[in-house]
């Protein structure tokens, strides 16, 4: 089962990748930007799988993804 740790370590993660520069050789920064969210998105479903008391919305704020779009 996941725990609350579990969430803000990996939130912290994908967050802190969001400020690195992303754009590369063979990637532009949309393509990398869009990888990064598909993939915050894939540990949401997981977490929501592990653990009924997941809140996603509050994850994905915690993880900088949507934060205009989402409610506080």
């Amino acid at each position: 089962m996941f725990t609350k740790k579990h969430f803000e370590v990996v939130a912290a993660l994908l967050k802190g990748l969001r400020k690195l520069p992303i754009a590369t050789a063979e990637h532009d920064e949309g393509t990398v930007r869009a990888t990064l969210d598909a993939t915050t998105e894939a540990f949401a479903d997981v977490f929501a799988g592990g653990n009924g008391r997941f809140d996603r919305d509050r994850f994905l704020r915690a993880c900088g993804l949507g934060t205009d779009s989402l409610p506080k």
